[in-house]
């Protein structure tokens, strides 16, 4: 299982992708509802007894909206690809799930290789590719996977995921994009329930255009408190509250403050954009470099690693003033 999140703090996922669901025609989309999202893309597996071994299933958080495209272009048995308009209207971004079973035969493999080859620019691939020959930090493989691991080489992506995604040590869940910088961060969270995989969390950095939001908050800023105490001076409180037991009270007050809010606080939209209004792409594309640099010196434990982080994240500082000043 796999789960995709742009760039956003202190929320849930945007995106939350799951390989091998093993759902089939007797599994109804209802049995499948997580609150808080839809359930955009189903991909049931339909070259095995059942569906063993397979399936896609792709939930989008309400509110967010995906646009399904290359509907059956390929024919690589278990893929979906999907995109994300862009809130500023600087390109989509075009999200690809794989699975890819152990078992797959050879034409199955050069269509992947063709999913690749013909890649959209700002992409990213995420799923199970099951590739365990392949050693990425020195890109060599085995025979088996050389035609996937030359493919991905010569179509210029990189693949992120440097950690064991399965039980028995081998990195088979992949993240392979064309903005390699763009990837915040990639987490492991663990098994979920019996499965042998880890669950990826992702974090890259994209701000989708969200659906235009109804609801509206109270914009105390411009409240006319003057005129509500006034009103509420008016209410003869003694004669009315000797009548009414506690809860009555209560609820009288909170009735008569309630109106005067209604009639007196004005309302506004709730804000769409979860980033600071003074980040902007250098700013952002500076703490990304600090990132890397963080988690290089993690590594290595080297002075100079160590070095040159500290310059960047002087930088970071420096780039985030200035960014607040001209704002």
């Amino acid at each position: 299982m796999q789960e995709l999140e742009c760039l956003v703090s202190d929320k849930k996922p945007d995106i939350i992708a799951i390989t091998e669901s093993w759902c089939n025609g007797n599994t109804s989309s209802v049995l499948l509802n997580i609150s808080g999202y839809s359930l955009e893309i189903r991909r049931d597996r339909t070259d095995t007894k059942d569906g063993i071994g397979g399936g896609i299933l792709v939930f989008v958080r309400n509110g967010l909206t995906i646009f399904n495209v290359d509907v059956n272009k390929f024919n690589f048995n278990q893929y979906c690809k999907f995109s994300l308009l862009s809130e500023n209207g600087e390109g989509n971004l075009n999200i690809t799930i794989v699975y890819r079973s152990p078992n797959s035969s050879d034409l199955n493999n050069s269509e992947l290789c063709k999913i690749l080859r013909e890649h959209d620019k700002n992409c990213i691939f995420i799923g199970d590719f099951n590739f365990p020959g392949i050693n990425w930090t020195n890109q060599s493989s085995v025979k088996k996977s050389q035609e996937f691991l030359d493919e991905t080489i010569f179509a210029g992506l990189h693949q992120i995921v440097d950690f064991p995604t399965h039980i028995k040590g081998n990195i088979l869940d992949l993240v392979i994009t064309d903005n390699p910088d763009n990837i915040v961060n990639i987490t492991d969270l663990g098994r979920l329930g019996k499965s042998d995989h880890s669950m990826l969390y992702i974090i890259y950095d994209f701000s989708p255009r969200l659906a235009k939001s109804v609801e509206k908050l109270y914009d105390w800023k411009n409240a006319d408190f003057y005129i509500i105490r006034y009103e509420m001076s008016l209410i003869p409180w003694q004669n009315i509250l000797d009548s009414l037991n506690t809860e009555e009270s209560w609820k009288f007050f909170k009735d008569n403050l309630n109106a005067l809010t209604e009639k007196y606080v004005p309302k506004k939209p709730r804000r769409q954009n979860f980033k600071p209004i003074w980040m902007k792409p250098n700013v952002m594309r500076l703490i990304r470099k600090k990132q890397r640099l963080y988690n290089h010196y993690k590594t290595t434990k080297e002075y100079k690693s160590f070095l040159d982080y500290k310059e960047v994240e002087k930088s970071v500082k420096n780039a985030v003033i200035n960014a607040k000043k001209k704002l």
